[in-house]
């Protein structure tokens, strides 16, 4: 699942970059994560703590989570999207479930920070292969081409629904765009970016109907980014289907879509990226689900970087 070229969205999925886009979550945290188990595909998130990643050659890598990192899981439960956490045993035992296959190939965000910096280091992988090793620590096989640090401070795992196909045949520089995967936030209700040039991109949200067509959210309208001017989009609160954005995040302070622009001239190169910083949650409700996904990720021509 490696895509080069100018493709489907479904093989652009595994291409995702970082121009970073912040969303949902209304207010403080005052209700405690539903106990149960989502039914069906479910976004999971990752963090707390420092994980370690092991290089087994050829972009593969062993990532090993620390004992006690918070794994918490946005899907529905039936038909009604809800908000949960599961233990680590709970999670592997899962994968399928949620719509994975056991080898490394669900589309996955790695970020981490280190000491100093002032901003998260996004690394776009396609992740499989979760275990329980004999300390009792999560870990995954992760194919990551643009590389792991072997210690990895205030990490998180983002391991995105799988992505809904949609046919694409159109690719900048032509006269058109490349359009990357859609990322769901439930069933209904998902948004996607789209670059529309070396340094720049358009983030739309949406709602999806039972024939897999889109339309767009009235309460979040498209956000165009254009490096350096802006190089961050922030945004309110704001609901769309039965999934709320909400700019008073307690994790990010508020909600924003940023592009970090690509360097050719570095060695290798830097490509340019849609990063997502957000905070969800059902609609109606204060239990936050916070997420960091490259949203998109290509190199200065248009080509798209692997995964």
């Amino acid at each position: 699942m490696r895509n080069r070229g100018f493709v489907s969205a479904a093989v652009a999925a595994l291409a995702s970059g970082a121009l970073a886009l912040g969303m949902l979550a209304p207010g403080a945290v005052t209700a405690a994560p539903k106990p149960e188990k989502p039914t069906g595909e479910a976004m999971v998130a990752i963090e707390g703590g420092t994980a370690y990643a092991i290089d087994k050659g050829n972009d593969r890598y062993r990532v090993v989570l620390p004992t006690g990192a918070t794994i918490k899981w946005m899907g529905e439960v039936g038909k009604e999207l809800s908000i949960g956490t599961f233990t680590s045993k709970a999670l592997v035992a899962g994968w399928s479930r949620l719509g994975h296959r056991d080898s490394a190939e669900s589309l996955t965000t790695i970020t981490w920070v280190d000491p100093g910096a002032t901003r998260d280091t996004f690394r776009l992988a396609n992740i499989g292969k979760p275990r329980i090793n004999s300390k009792g620590q999560v870990t995954f096989l992760a194919v990551v081409p643009r590389g792991l640090p072997v210690k990895m401070p205030k990490f998180s795992v983002n391991i995105a629904r799988p992505a809904p196909v949609v046919t694409r045949t159109s690719s900048y520089p032509d006269d058109s765009y490349i359009y990357f995967p859609v990322n769901m936030a439930s069933d209904t209700v998902g948004m996607q970016a789209i670059a529309t040039g070396d340094n720049s991109a358009t983030i739309t949200w949406f709602s999806l109907d039972s024939s897999g067509n889109q339309t767009e959210c009235p309460t979040l309208p498209q956000q165009n980014l254009v490096y350096p001017k802006p190089v961050q989009v922030k945004y309110g609160t704001a609901t769309c289907g039965d999934v709320t954005w909400d700019a008073s995040s307690a994790a990010y302070g508020t909600t924003y879509v940023e592009i970090y622009p690509g360097w050719p001239a570095y060695n290798p190169p830097v490509p340019t990226e849609v990063d997502n910083y957000a905070s969800f949650t059902k609609s109606g409700s204060s239990t936050l689900f916070h997420w960091k996904f490259t949203m998109g990720s290509w190199y200065v021509g248009g080509s798209l970087t692997p995964p």
